[in-house]
């Protein structure tokens, strides 16, 4: 519920320079409820081959749906560089619907949102309605409207989500979603990417 955040004003918040360590990420517990329900810990995950996750803030917000339906049209484009691509949410609510019109992809519950501890590390990143007045968050709002993306109000939206870039060498990249509809530069993920199945290939050397 919203009442149990603590909510902070743009102004007053401070963002992480600190990385979470790939021991701190890799002991998260997930769930893949949408196909098996078994229970994984996320070290799974790029145990084989480098990933890009994309921690989502709420699966009904038109600008969460907007940069999933942006990163699954790259998907194959991320494959051929040699990483996989997940997402995470927080709750189940809207997760279905998400995944199947946007995302298209492999989605795993962090219902103790372990990742999004990760974003703001070592804590969440919380926001605040009052964001919904910066000039910013109305440019990401008309920009997903002119796309078409559809909107809906259910569901916890206040935790802040991000991206992460990681493999079994390390965690070499996270973007945190500063405000309603920030995403992180694809130009970046693509960079990270190739540095971190750069990492990988020296590792196994």
């Amino acid at each position: 519920m919203t009442t149990e955040l603590k909510t902070v004003p743009w102004a007053q918040r401070v963002l992480s320079t600190e990385l979470p360590p790939l021991s701190f990420l890799s002991e998260i517990s997930l769930k893949d409820h949408l196909n098996t329900g078994r229970t994984l810990k996320a070290g799974e995950l790029w145990n084989e081959k480098p990933c890009v996750i994309m921690v989502v803030r709420r699966p009904g917000c038109s600008l969460c749906r907007e940069e999933a339906l942006g990163l699954s049209e790259k998907r194959d484009e991320l494959r051929s560089i040699g990483v996989d691509m997940f997402a995470v949410a927080h709750e189940e609510l809207n997760t279905k619907d998400f995944n199947e019109k946007y995302w298209k992809g492999d989605l795993y519950l962090d219902t103790e949102k372990g990742f999004y501890k990760g974003i703001g590390y070592p804590k969440l990143y919380v926001s605040s309605l009052e964001d919904l007045k910066l000039p910013q968050v109305k440019e990401n709002g008309a920009r997903a409207e002119k796309k078409g993306v559809p909107m809906n109000y259910e569901g916890q939206g206040l935790i802040m989500g991000g991206l992460f870039v990681v493999s079994s060498s390390g965690v070499h990249y996270r973007y945190i979603e500063k405000v309603f509809g920030d995403h992180a530069p694809f130009s970046e993920i693509v960079e990270a990417a190739k540095v971190a199945v750069a990492a990988v290939d020296a590792a196994r050397l």
